[in-house]
Protein backbone atom coordinates (compact mmCIF):
# COMPACT_ATOMS: atom_id res chain seq x y z
CA UNK A 1 0.00 0.00 0.00
CA UNK A 2 1.75 3.25 -0.88
CA UNK A 3 1.77 5.93 1.81
CA UNK A 4 0.33 9.62 0.83
CA UNK A 5 3.11 11.87 0.34
CA UNK A 6 1.32 15.09 -0.34
CA UNK A 7 -0.70 15.16 2.69
CA UNK A 8 -0.43 18.12 4.93
CA UNK A 9 -1.07 17.21 8.32
CA UNK A 10 -2.11 20.43 10.79
CA UNK A 11 -3.06 18.16 13.93
CA UNK A 12 -1.77 15.21 15.18
CA UNK A 13 -3.59 12.62 17.60
CA UNK A 14 -2.58 9.28 19.06
CA UNK A 15 -5.03 6.86 20.27
CA UNK A 16 -4.38 3.70 22.29
CA UNK A 17 -7.24 0.98 21.44
CA UNK A 18 -8.26 -1.59 23.72
CA UNK A 19 -11.06 -4.13 23.52
CA UNK A 20 -13.10 -1.10 25.34
CA UNK A 21 -14.16 2.11 22.87
CA UNK A 22 -12.10 4.84 23.56
CA UNK A 23 -12.04 8.20 21.94
CA UNK A 24 -9.74 11.33 20.99
CA UNK A 25 -10.59 14.66 19.55
CA UNK A 26 -8.77 17.21 18.09
CA UNK A 27 -7.84 20.27 19.93
CA UNK A 28 -8.81 22.04 17.17
CA UNK A 29 -6.55 24.91 17.55
CA UNK A 30 -7.46 28.27 15.59
CA UNK A 31 -10.06 25.94 13.91
CA UNK A 32 -7.05 24.05 11.90
CA UNK A 33 -8.80 20.67 12.38
CA UNK A 34 -12.15 22.14 11.58
CA UNK A 35 -11.24 23.65 8.89
CA UNK A 36 -9.43 20.37 7.41
CA UNK A 37 -11.24 18.26 5.94
CA UNK A 38 -8.97 15.05 5.26
CA UNK A 39 -7.91 12.00 8.18
CA UNK A 40 -4.75 10.69 7.60
CA UNK A 41 -5.26 7.22 9.94
CA UNK A 42 -1.97 4.86 10.31
CA UNK A 43 -2.33 1.66 12.55
CA UNK A 44 1.11 1.50 14.04
CA UNK A 45 0.25 -1.73 15.90
CA UNK A 46 0.18 -5.34 15.17
CA UNK A 47 -3.97 -5.67 15.42
CA UNK A 48 -7.05 -4.77 13.65
CA UNK A 49 -9.88 -2.36 14.87
CA UNK A 50 -12.63 -0.88 13.52
CA UNK A 51 -12.69 3.15 13.90
CA UNK A 52 -15.84 5.77 13.70
CA UNK A 53 -15.55 8.67 12.71
CA UNK A 54 -17.76 11.68 14.40
CA UNK A 55 -18.90 14.60 16.82
CA UNK A 56 -19.73 14.56 20.28
CA UNK A 57 -19.43 11.27 22.39
CA UNK A 58 -18.48 8.39 19.87
CA UNK A 59 -18.66 4.58 20.76
CA UNK A 60 -16.90 2.30 18.28
CA UNK A 61 -18.55 -1.46 18.37
CA UNK A 62 -16.06 -4.79 17.79
CA UNK A 63 -16.58 -6.75 14.35
CA UNK A 64 -19.78 -8.55 14.78
CA UNK A 65 -21.67 -5.27 15.51
CA UNK A 66 -20.12 -3.35 12.94
CA UNK A 67 -22.44 -4.27 10.31
CA UNK A 68 -24.15 -1.65 8.65
CA UNK A 69 -22.36 1.37 10.87
CA UNK A 70 -20.43 3.81 8.91
CA UNK A 71 -17.18 2.47 11.05
CA UNK A 72 -14.21 1.56 9.00
CA UNK A 73 -11.96 -1.29 9.75
CA UNK A 74 -8.35 -0.89 9.50
CA UNK A 75 -5.91 -3.20 9.49
CA UNK A 76 -2.80 -3.66 11.24
CA UNK A 77 -0.06 -1.81 9.42
CA UNK A 78 -2.58 -0.13 7.29
CA UNK A 79 -2.47 3.65 6.37
CA UNK A 80 -5.43 5.28 4.89
CA UNK A 81 -6.75 8.47 3.68
CA UNK A 82 -10.50 9.46 4.32
CA UNK A 83 -12.79 12.11 4.24
CA UNK A 84 -13.02 14.09 7.97
CA UNK A 85 -15.49 16.70 6.59
CA UNK A 86 -16.61 18.92 10.39
CA UNK A 87 -15.78 15.76 12.36
CA UNK A 88 -13.48 16.65 15.43
CA UNK A 89 -13.87 13.03 17.25
CA UNK A 90 -12.70 9.26 16.53
CA UNK A 91 -13.29 6.20 17.99
CA UNK A 92 -11.72 2.92 18.23
CA UNK A 93 -12.21 -1.08 19.40
CA UNK A 94 -10.08 -4.36 18.55
CA UNK A 95 -11.56 -7.35 19.34
CA UNK A 96 -10.99 -9.74 22.35
CA UNK A 97 -7.60 -8.49 24.12
CA UNK A 98 -6.35 -6.87 21.45
CA UNK A 99 -4.42 -3.71 21.74
CA UNK A 100 -3.10 -1.29 18.78
CA UNK A 101 -2.45 2.29 18.42
CA UNK A 102 -3.54 4.90 15.90
CA UNK A 103 -2.23 8.11 14.74
CA UNK A 104 -4.40 10.05 13.61
CA UNK A 105 -4.00 13.37 11.19
CA UNK A 106 -6.54 15.89 10.23
CA UNK A 107 -5.16 17.82 7.56
CA UNK A 108 -5.25 17.78 3.43
CA UNK A 109 -4.38 15.55 0.75
CA UNK A 110 -4.10 11.89 0.66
Amino acid sequence: MAIPQNFACVEQQVLSVTSTSASVTFANVKNAAFNAKDLLISNGGTKACQVLIGTGTLTAVQDASAGGTAQLKILSGEVRACPKGNNLTIAAITEGSDTTTLYLEAGQGG
